[in-house]
């Protein structure tokens, strides 16, 4: 009963969402402002990643054994989408905060290269930040909050990991150390998981907005 509760207050808040965003779509086609592709294509986004969100969830409610009739690849890549829809929703509002830095602050510049192709750039670096940071999170082992959505409903047996191992090590805890080449995938792996780790915090934080937003004002009190 709670479940069925639960999941009909999870669709009429998906409604209005449905709503807001079309309603948003609607008025950026009428109102090309600054950054509207990025607004856009973060509604398109929005809409896509919780329609897909909702359907998985209900087939991993109704269907107990979903994983016997999907393989493995078809959870990991759904495991995949999420990760990309979730990392472009909070990287959002910093993608924003860095248009507007690039584009008021570097205006001349911008002017230079073209605006125009100054927005594929902007686009095409977006992307690939989100798409290489997904990938990230498709390598690391089942030891996060995602055990579940990464195998299809099945929730393996949990790890114990250190919170620096976990936070910059990617939770890996089975690494052997015979020199040479295990020992430089291993500083890779550290080097790569801490750098992902710290990235993530100063977003979350909205740390590095700050800077782009304090570099913005103080080039337009000039």
């Amino acid at each position: 009963m709670a479940t069925k509760l639960g999941l009909s207050i999870l669709l009429i808040v998906f409604a209005i969402g449905v709503f807001l965003q079309i309603k948003i779509i609607k008025a950026l086609k009428q109102d090309r402002t600054t950054a509207w592709e990025i607004q856009l294509s973060h509604s398109i986004v929005m809409l896509l990643h919780f329609s897909f969100v909702i359907i998985f969830e209900i087939a991993i409610y109704s269907i107990r054994s979903l994983d016997t009739y999907l393989r493995n690849w078809i959870c990991s890549a759904t495991f995949f989408l999420r990760i990309v829809g979730t990392t472009e929703i909070i990287c959002h509002s910093l993608m924003i905060s860095f248009y507007k830095y690039i584009f008021i602050v570097h205006h001349n510049m911008a002017v230079k290269i073209g605006i125009d192709r100054m927005k594929k750039i902007l686009c095409f670096v977006y992307l690939l930040f989100v798409v290489g940071n997904s990938l990230g999170y498709i390598f690391r082992p089942n030891t996060s909050a995602f055990n579940s959505v990464h195998n299809c409903g099945v929730q393996p047996a949990k790890t114990k990991v250190d919170l620096s191992r976990q936070l910059f090590m990617c939770g890996i805890v089975d690494h052997q150390y015979y020199g040479g080449y295990d020992d430089l995938v291993n500083i890779v792996t550290g080097a790569v998981c801490s750098i992902q780790t710290t990235l993530f915090m100063l977003i979350y934080l909205n740390i590095l907005e700050i800077f782009l937003y304090i570099g913005i004002f103080r080039h337009m009190k000039r």
